[in-house]
């Protein structure tokens, strides 16, 4: 199970005049998502969600989100001394020995003991030098995987039917070679202050709550 948890805090109002400068910035590098059903795909792991007042108060978000895997991009062979199947074998042995009884008497009781003992064998590998291939080189390959996170909505503000208000979501993979995704959510240009919370509770969540 993950929990991770990250707190913050955004505010601007939606009629100052820098507003249009963040949007140009953002524009460049993530795609403006309107939240306007219940469920809301992006075919990419960034962008700007905008909330209108048609907004539903949760929303299921998709999104695409590189994974990556490492991978061994060039091997190279060395020399090593130790165990290997080219230095042939030898065999190795052990006397194992086993009491049993011989002669018991008429309560049950042994009144004479044997013995008897047989070679326990095994084969091990010889040392020596012997080549050895190894990974000098490793690299990590991406493939898009679909995720995906549970956007919530508590305490928002009102909004007219001309105004909006807009939060830059990111999705990425928690380590490489994990399976894990997580998310993160910043408020950009909103009427009122937000505390977003991220955390895992049968899936990822993302709530965003209003300090009305």
């Amino acid at each position: 199970m993950k929990f991770f948890v990250a707190g913050i805090f955004g505010f601007m109002g939606l009629m100052l005049s820098c507003s249009g400068a963040v949007f140009a910035a953002e524009g460049d590098v993530a795609k403006r998502v309107v939240l306007d059903s219940n469920k809301v795909s992006i075919d990419t792991d960034k962008a700007i969600l905008v909330r209108t007042a048609s907004t539903p108060r949760s929303i299921k978000v998709y999104m695409n989100i590189p994974f990556g895997r490492t991978y061994c991009s060039r091997y190279e062979t060395r020399t090593v001394w130790g165990p290997d199947s080219s230095c042939g074998y030898y065999t190795e042995c052990n006397l194992v020995c086993s009491n049993y009884c011989q002669v018991w008497n008429s309560h049950g009781g042994c009144v004479a003991w044997g013995q008897e003992c047989y070679n326990r064998c095994h084969e091990y590998m010889n040392s020596c030098y012997h080549p050895q291939v190894y990974c000098a080189e490793t690299g990590v390959a991406y493939k898009e995987k679909q995720a995906s996170f549970k956007l919530t909505f508590k305490k928002a503000s009102r909004l007219g039917p001309n105004e909006e208000e807009t939060f830059e979501v990111i999705g990425s993979q928690k380590t490489v070679d994990g399976r894990d995704d997580v998310y993160t959510l910043r408020a950009l240009d909103t009427k009122t202050r937000y505390l977003i919370k991220n955390s895992w509770f049968f899936g990822d969540w993302v709530s965003v709550k209003g300090n009305q």
